[in-house]
């Protein structure tokens, strides 16, 4: 498809080409008289104007056929020379095709400025306007012969049928009614779709706008000058117009295009200031001016929650299909990092620069991890995994560790999901997270992973820790305490409240740096973190059980009540543990 598409813009060009050539040498060869050079002269630069800029904006936006109707129009304005040569084949053709350019530019007009119709009524208007001028060119040519008008120019009319200059001149007017009742009908359709157009699609295509404004508002008045009839003086002043006009509606495009090749050179803007700026604000706004939508919204994807939130972790909904915004989702190299959420008209007329900000924001959100900051990632902090690093520890090695491990959990997530507000639900996950890694970075422990409402941290890992237990079971206990004041304050703001289930286990683990240079996260795996799992789904809402492990090195807590020992899966030996309250 693009391949054709390329093929039929190089022959617009190629045609257009040889008909400016042609038109140029008209007055030098042709026997009637010589026409004025300088409405000749404008006549050839119009259609010009049209087939050149027609083939640039053609291949600056394949996408779009708005381009290759330019250049057709070019070509069929060009058809106004042949009818000044004696040729019988070549006057009947240029008369047969006279005004065919204005139906074209008429097609470009109800489509303008995505190259797309609308609705049916458009594309029946445009539809119309076509049979109309072919059906009528060939109507009034079936009845016209040049000699009944005193010419001295008279080529033989090769269609013509039926000899009579008064039907002929009474057809004639009902056809310039007709053009005029088109025009009004096209001029209706363009005022409703700017009445309708956006902030920003005004904003970005004003010089079209202003251009085809200037351009149907010429051709409205000469077409009310010819149903007036009004004098040669007028009529000659306005057929210069034409022309006139004919460039500038070209160039109007022209202008428009310049705009768009100036917002994609604010792309590479984009990514410096994405570069010298990781704050979530500044990054929308810098992205916002890239794309000229000061409306524009950057999401960011929480799997932990299955929506979109902003830098605040406040949910974001996308725009429906039926939306007059848009959202361009921005896809990572292992999940979904983010979502753009802009003016919908982004998407039909700057696709290229729309894929080229997100190209950018991509490659911001990978290198920077800002969407980090709004889903508490698994991975270390930056600086830990430099140090790490650092001491010389390689992608890949392993080291045997003792720690505790923790692992906490909401009980009755799942009904609390299905009755809450989704919204209500991402903010009060987003708070409870917040919270309790505040609490296990306070007592030397570190966040490695959060799986929906569930929490695993570690302690004594990667940085070993001697009273790794004790920490542990104290962060435990105010990881409690903490949710207790929080749900307080959800209770009276009639919110559902979080009770928690936590699981302590401590032993041996092997830690390792993983993954590459570009993506490294640190991890710890063994029995030691099954078992906490398993201490977890144990604990009831407000409660905390711990290994035998963990009650001993952490001092035989007096707070810690021995419970029965049972089976676990995956151990074949009864598992011995206790359960403690805050």
């Amino acid at each position: 498809m693009q391949s054709m598409r390329r093929q039929l813009r190089l022959a617009l060009l190629w045609v257009g080409g040889v008909s400016a050539g042609a038109t140029a040498v008209v007055p030098f060869v042709t026997y009637a008289p010589p026409p004025p050079w300088l409405i000749w002269s404008l006549n050839i630069a119009a259609g010009l104007s049209l087939v050149v800029i027609g083939f640039l904006l053609s291949s600056k936006r394949s996408d779009s056929w708005i381009g290759s109707l330019l250049a057709l129009a070019g070509i069929l304005f060009f058809a106004f020379a042949l009818s000044w040569f004696r040729s019988p084949f070549l006057w009947t053709l240029s008369t047969l095709t006279v005004g065919l350019y204005l139906a074209v530019a008429a097609h470009v007009l109800i489509v303008f400025p995505d190259g797309h119709f609308r609705s049916r009524f458009d594309r029946a208007v445009a539809v119309s306007i076509y049979v109309w001028a072919v059906a009528t060119n060939v109507a009034l040519l079936a009845l016209f012969d040049a000699r009944d008008y005193g010419s001295g120019f008279t080529p033989r009319n090769l269609v013509l049928v039926y000899r009579d200059p008064g039907l002929r001149d009474l057809l004639d007017s009902v056809v310039r009614a007709g053009n005029l009742v088109a025009g009004t009908a096209v001029v209706i359709i363009v005022a409703r779709r700017w009445v309708a157009a956006t902030a920003l699609e005004r904003r970005a295509f004003a010089p079209l706008a202003a251009a085809l404004g200037v351009a149907l508002g010429a051709f409205l008045v000469r077409a009310g000058g010819d149903v007036a009839d009004v004098s040669d003086r007028v009529a000659s002043a306005l057929d210069y117009s034409e022309p006139a006009v004919w460039i500038l509606l070209p160039i109007g495009f022209l202008i428009g295009v310049l705009r768009s090749q100036s917002g994609r050179a604010a792309v590479g803007d984009l990514v410096i200031d994405i570069r010298e700026s990781p704050d979530p604000e500044r990054l929308r706004a810098a992205v916002a001016q890239a794309l000229g939508d000061p409306s524009l919204e950057l999401a960011y994807w929480n799997p932990g929650v299955g929506l979109y939130v902003d830098a605040d972790g406040r949910p974001v909904e996308l725009p429906s299909s039926d939306s007059r915004r848009a959202s361009t989702v921005i896809e990572g190299s292992e999940r979904t990092l983010a979502a753009l959420v802009h003016d919908g008209v982004l998407e039909q007329l700057e696709p290229k620069l729309l894929a080229s900000v997100a190209a950018a924001v991509r490659l911001g959100l990978e290198n920077q991890r800002l969407s980090e900051e709004v889903q508490l990632s698994r991975r270390l902090p930056t600086s830990l995994v430099e140090r790490l690093r650092q001491e010389g520890r390689r992608i890949g090695d392993t080291e045997t560790l003792e720690v505790t491990v923790l692992m906490s959990d909401v009980r009755g997530y799942s009904t609390i999901a299905e009755q809450a507000e989704p919204r209500t639900l991402a903010t009060q996950l987003n708070e409870h997270r917040q919270e309790m890694t505040g609490v296990i970075s306070v007592n030397g422990g570190t966040v490695m992973q959060f799986v929906g409402d569930e929490v695993f941290a570690v302690f004594g890992a990667p940085v070993a820790i001697a009273d790794h237990a004790s920490r542990a079971v104290s962060s435990a206990l105010e990881m409690q305490a903490a949710q207790t004041v929080i749900n307080v304050r959800w209770r009276e703001s009639n919110r559902p409240v979080f009770g928690l289930g936590i699981g302590l286990s401590t032993g041996e683990v092997a830690g390792a740096l993983l993954g590459s240079e570009q993506h490294t996260e640190y991890s710890v795996v063994g029995d030691t973190v099954n078992l906490a799992h398993r201490l977890q789904q144990w604990a009831r809402a407000g409660e905390i059980v711990i290994s035998s492990n963990t009650f001993q090195g952490a001092g035989k807590p007096t707070a810690a009540e021995p419970l029965e020992a049972a089976a676990v899966k995956g151990r074949k030996a009864l598992v011995a543990a206790y359960r403690m309250r805050p």
